[in-house]
């Protein structure tokens, strides 16, 4: 069930790229091991901001929320979760199965008169936490008002 909630500004530090459908599970495992070098200003789980998508590729940043911004000799991207008004919903299930939570985000941006433009995931439950996919749990947010 989509839900509309107040989203407080969040700092993700990882790797910025645009890649296609089919390069994004290579580059998620890359940016994974990267966003690490952040250690202790970890802040959250794995998390994946959507900055545009286009067909069959995405610019997307892939890491981790962070307290305050890591030392720029770590080489991380920033990207930065907007304060204010925000749709959710949580999908469990197979990543291949999020396009469910999408669609539903879009009917509810649909009936106020607005588009997607930037979005998010937040894995809450994923792999290393859980061998069966079914039991996968991802949030996936959108801000309103662009």
């Amino acid at each position: 069930m989509v839900e509309e909630f107040s989203s407080e500004r969040q700092l993700v530090a990882g790797l910025r790229a645009r890649v296609s459908a089919a390069e994004l599970g290579a580059f998620f495992g890359r940016a994974m091991q990267a966003a690490a070098a952040a250690g202790e200003l970890i802040d959250g789980p794995a998390t994946a901001v959507y900055h545009e998508d286009a067909g069959d590729a995405f610019d997307v940043t892939i890491g981790f929320p962070v307290s305050a911004e890591p030392d720029p000799a770590l080489g991380l991207d920033l990207a930065a979760l907007p304060a204010g008004p925000a749709l959710r919903i949580t999908h469990t299930g197979p990543y291949g199965t999020l396009g469910e939570a999408y669609r539903a985000l879009e009917a509810e941006l649909g009936r106020r008169g607005l588009q997607r433009t930037l979005s998010w995931e937040s894995y809450l439950v994923g792999p290393a936490d859980e061998p069966d996919p079914a039991a996968w749990t991802t949030e996936v947010g959108v801000p309103l008002g662009g």
